[in-house]
């Protein structure tokens, strides 16, 4: 492994000892490309990221790298690094230098690395001669040339060791390498121009980079690692698992994600994901069942059985492009049996030595299976000992079953004992894997009431054709017991660190309109230790890091309540649009994936009228209504009747009974009102205004019930249930406005004041019987002087105005009044929030370019020291009894709390 980072080292001196030499010659002709050539079909994997040097800095920041920082492996690269800056080179060069490496096995103790480096920019020169210059002086290194098949390789040798590199130049790629034989391998297959010599690998869309993984060259690779007979079985597994597949890298501080797809032209099924084309992807559904112990569970979900069990057939006979399988003629235990299977079928291996094995299969009616069974004569006769808490036992004839389905799925399991529990018929190889199951069942030690099981399995895929549950804790022995002996005793070593990687996965999902794509998903998930506590009193401000998503959050925290607990939760998006709903203490309650952002604020409603709280938001074409166990409620999600980047969506209760209005408004300026099942009502069907909303529509309750809108183009109108104009509106304010509106209620409509303020500053005052009361020209110091009217989040009858400049900002009073001014140096609109707590008011400005946010009380002091981390709108909660205000926020992956004592 040393070699790797040998390597690095090597190659970026390699590329200065020529870059000078062929600069000039194929400047002209080089021309960009998505995709990376010249990489040999030898090669197993490879891996490629633009910014080598930023992402392994951003790595050496996760509790991942944290626990391998031990390894020799990362020792050695944190030195190599350490010493390329060491010689001169520039920091900003080495952060941004693109790495593109092949991994190959070359026999069962070698592994070789192939790096690709593309010196066409100004700055890889750069960096290039920096480093020449510094090899010059030291004069270590001696260049030697030969000729093969036409072309120059390159010869790098240094003095102080017996390592050589080998190194061509084709057009703006340097390519290099510590194995003459791979070197050769890309040489021969440039000097023939054949294409098929070589992979086709695309450049990584992600900052993070990529993985391209070669399936069929993986168990040469893996050899070097494994025993010679786990290594053989490796080749039957994986090399026919899959061609290719191109994963996206995804890293954060406990969890490591690749995912992308792979694909199959072939119309012949070859491979073992195209056995899944044509299934309806599941839930995994089983986890209540599965117990504790085990180490290794596979999964199918199965809509059509007899489709699979002929997808199997065809797979497990691997015959040759362009030629057809065998005919097999239908075995009737099969046509039998076949037909019950729907919904899923899991192996799970358990045990102290991986030996003990059950197979649960979902079927639609157990009582027409038994009897199938029995009609077949498989089940010889009732167990003598029966385990406690499961259904009549049965010894069963193990050689039938090869002919149905979980037989074709799983060729090697051998069953003797047949039960059922629940919907599921149970399959053990052993006495012991039942009585295993039965213990672990009756005192509720099973996957969905392990902690930290439970929280990886929502961290996983929601549906899937195929899933590969790994827990390495349980299956320590078996992994350790796989390995050759100089590899166990590295793991052996590290085994406490390692042992801390808890789950892995790999889940299969095949497209609806494409079969002959399969998305692939793998993750691996370090142990996250419990969150940190609130700090004590005396740190002024504590940031606790309160969730990790996916990917980078792309919403506010939006802190809800819950009937459940009185604490507040949070619930978040992240850029997969997966929705996290977190508790108080920042766990995962679940995850959810959508189909696209959300557009709206969230809303918490008690839809079925039995103080159970459920919540309600719209992406840009559905509404949906899921409870706190993340289902969808009664018919949700319903599109949309419009689609748009800008939905608006408003709760309205009238009475306060819980008989809801969905107020929905579109970019087109129309507005729908539905009840809460979505009826349409009268008069909004739709209300067509024909502007932009400058925010969203809402109802208020003075004697009688108003709709108020506030448009862009300065309209402002009021409604009545029906939709019909009160007497008054709409009101023309004459300017161009993007501030939302703010009533303060009075006992009439002649004494409640709307309140809008406009682009150029203009503070407006109207009552609800369409009269102005009174109006305000704001002080515009700079004609770029931008304001934005800032209601209060807390109950909203109250508001505080910001007033931004070129380097200023300003907060004011309701009457436009100043209140504090403050430098600041933010590049675009700052983002001003109002709370008002009564006693205590905190004003609240981020700079999202920036990604910092400052909280100031009613004088413009800060309640905290340093700037707070944030990328998006906080949430606030605020104690009186201990002043204790704890702030919701979010920045890049993590949804953070501050609690600051003010």
């Amino acid at each position: 492994m040393k070699r790797l980072v040998s390597a690095l080292l090597l190659c970026i001196l390699a590329l200065a000892g020529i870059a000078y030499l062929y600069y000039t010659s194929w400047r002209s002709k080089v021309q960009t490309s998505a995709a990376i050539p010249y990489i040999p079909q030898s090669a197993a994997l490879v891996y490629e990221v633009d910014a080598a040097g930023k992402q392994w800095a951003a790595f050496q920041q996760t509790a991942i790298a944290q626990d391998l920082s031990h390894f020799p492996f990362f020792i050695a690269i944190k030195e190599r690094m350490s010493f390329l800056e060491g010689l001169g080179a520039d920091k900003k060069a080495l952060d941004e230098l693109p790495l593109i490496t092949s991994i190959h096995g070359l026999s069962e103790e070698e592994v070789g690395y192939v790096f690709y480096f593309d010196t066409y920019e100004i700055s890889k020169q750069t960096l290039l001669l920096q480093l020449l210059d510094k090899v010059k002086q030291r004069n270590t290194y001696q260049i030697e040339e030969r000729k093969y098949a036409g072309y120059t390789i390159t010869v790098l040798s240094n003095y102080t060791s017996t390592q050589q590199l080998y190194f061509i130049k084709q057009g703006p790629y340097i390519i290099a390498s510590f194995s003459s034989l791979l070197i050769e391998d890309v040489v021969r297959g440039l000097a023939r121009k054949d294409q098929a010599a070589f992979l086709c690998v695309k450049k990584a869309p992600n900052k993070q980079g990529s993985l391209y993984v070669n399936f069929s060259k993986l168990p040469q690779l893996l050899r070097v690692f494994l025993k010679a007979d786990k290594a053989h079985s490796m080749q039957s597994m994986l090399g026919t698992f899959a061609p290719g597949s191109q994963l996206e890298l995804k890293l954060t501080s406990h969890h490591l994600l690749l995912n992308g797809f792979t694909t199959s032209p072939d119309t012949v099924q070859r491979n073992f994901v195209q056995t899944l084309a044509g299934q309806v992807a599941g839930s995994f559904t089983l986890a209540p069942h599965i117990p504790a112990c085990t180490a290794f569970l596979q999964h199918f979900t199965c809509r059509d059985a007899t489709q699979l069990a002929a997808a199997f057939q065809q797979y497990r006979q691997l015959p040759q492009p362009g030629k057809s399988a065998a005919e097999v003629a239908p075995n009737p235990l099969a046509t039998a049996l076949d037909p019950l299977v729907k919904g899923e079928i899991g192996l799970c291996t358990m045990g102290a030595d991986q030996r003990e094995q059950l197979l649960f299969i979902q079927v639609n009616h157990s009582e027409a299976l038994m009897a199938a069974l029995e009609e077949f004569n498989l089940l010889t006769k009732p167990l003598t000992r029966q385990p406690s808490q499961l259904s009549t036992v049965y010894q069963v004839r193990p050689d039938p079953f090869y002919h149905w389905l979980p037989g074709k799925l799983f060729p090697s399991f051998q069953p003797h004992f047949l039960t059922t529990l629940d919907n599921y018929i149970i399959l053990a190889n052993s006495s012991t894997a039942l009585e295993t199951l039965a213990k672990q069942y009756t005192q509720g030690k099973t996957w969905a009431s392990t902690a930290h099981q439970r929280v990886f399995l929502d961290s996983t895929l929601e549906q899937a054709h195929f899933s590969l549950f790994v827990n390495t804790r349980q299956a320590w022995s078996q992994i350790i017991h796989a390995l050759n002996p100089a590899w166990k005793a590295v793991f052996e070593k590290h085994a406490t660190a390692l042992q801390r990687f808890e789950q892995a996965s790999l889940q299969l999902v095949h497209q609806k309109q494409d079969t002959s794509t399969c998305y692939l998903s793998l993750l691996l998930q370090h142990r996250e230790e419990d969150p940190l506590k609130i700090a004590p009193r005396e740190d002024p401000v504590a940031p606790l890091q309160h969730f990790q998503a996916e990917a980078p959050i792309i919403t506010k925290p939006f802190v809800v309540k819950t009937h459940k607990s009185e604490a507040l939760h949070t619930l978040l998006q992240d850029a997969l649009y997966q929705v996290y709903f977190l508790d108080a203490a920042g766990k995962l309650i679940w995850k959810k994936a959508l189909e696209g952002p959300i557009m709206t604020a969230v809303f918490a409603i008690d839809f079925y009228k039995n103080n159970k709280i459920q919540y309600l938001w719209a992406t840009k074409d559905s509404l949906h209504l899921i409870d706190r166990n993340g289902k969808q409620v009664a018919r949700y999600p319903y599109k949309l009747p419009s689609l748009g980047e800008m939905m608006r969506l408003n709760v309205i209760d009238y009475g306060r009974d819980k008989n809801y209005r969905l107020l929905i408004a579109d970019a087109q300026g129309d507005i729908y009102l539905r009840d809460k099942h979505y009826r349409p009502l009268p008069g909004w069907n739709p209300k067509a205004l024909h502007s932009p909303f400058a925010a969203t529509p809402f109802h208020v309750r003075v004697n009688r019930d108003y709709f108020l809108v506030l448009q862009e183009n300065g309209s402002l109108q009021a409604f009545n249930r029906k939709g019909q104009s009160y007497p008054g509106f709409p009101i023309d304010l004459e300017e161009t406005i993007h501030n939302p509106l703010v009533v303060k209620k009075g006992n009439m409509a002649a004494t409640t004041s709307l309140i809008t303020l406009t682009d150029e500053g203009k503070l407006s005052f109207y009552n609800l019987e369409g009269l102005l009361q009174n109006s305000i020209q704001l002080d515009k110091p700079e004609s770029t002087t931008r304001f934005a009217l800032c209601p209060d989040e807390v109950a909203g009858h109250t508001y505080a105005i910001m007033r931004q400049d070129l380097d200023k900002f300003a907060l004011l009073d309701e009457q436009g009044n100043l209140l504090f001014e403050k430098d600041h140096e933010a590049e675009q609109a700052l983002l001003g929030q109002y709370y008002d707590f009564g006693d205590h008011k905190f004003y609240v400005i981020t700079d999202q370019g920036q990604h910092r946010t400052h909280i100031y009380d009613s004088v413009g002091k800060a309640i905290h020291a340093a700037p707070l981390r944030n990328s998006h709108e906080v949430s606030l909660d605020f104690s009186k009894a201990n002043r204790r205000l704890v702030v919701y926020s979010t920045f890049k992956d993590q949804s953070l709390k501050y609690a600051i004592v003010y």
